[in-house]
């Protein structure tokens, strides 16, 4: 399993920084591995999702397992090649900053397994430049 971390410190109130990370439909415009995310359900807790990785692309389901408003989503995508849980977690820091933690734990199946040397070198590589893409993203953001 491949288990990748990484948080930043985002100049811009709880609220906002949660809002628009909680609607997966905004994936895309931060996340380079997420080529299309749209809701399916009109609870908001399963989203489709199209994955581009190095290895493979698919589409699935990407559901909320935990969702506590304002401070942590949990959610998992399970495809016949791999598995992932994403959480996110949000703390205030101040009434302008919060800070987003995100935390990815992937498992490859099959004779995907042996690429999880590869993948954890990417993944930390490419989950900071979507953090960093989020933040910049956020911050611009006028309230």
């Amino acid at each position: 399993m491949v288990v990748t971390r990484v948080e930043a410190l985002i100049n811009k109130p709880l609220e906002l920084v949660f809002g628009y990370v909680s609607n997966f439909e905004n994936m895309p415009d931060y996340n380079s591995s997420v080529l299309f995310a749209h809701w399916k359900d009109s609870q908001k807790k399963i989203c489709k999702v199209k994955i581009g990785l190095s290895i493979l692309n698919f589409e699935s389901n990407y559901e909320i397992l935990e969702y506590k408003d304002g401070e942590l989503i949990r959610a998992v995508c399970n495809t016949s090649q791999l598995e992932f849980e994403d959480k996110y977690e949000f703390i205030t820091e101040s009434k302008q900053q919060t800070k987003l933690i995100i935390t990815d734990s992937m498992k490859l199946k099959g004779i995907l397994a042996l690429s999880e040397g590869i993948l954890k070198i990417n993944m930390k590589r490419e989950m900071e430049h979507n953090m960093r893409k989020l933040q910049n993203i956020l911050e611009s953001i006028v309230e």
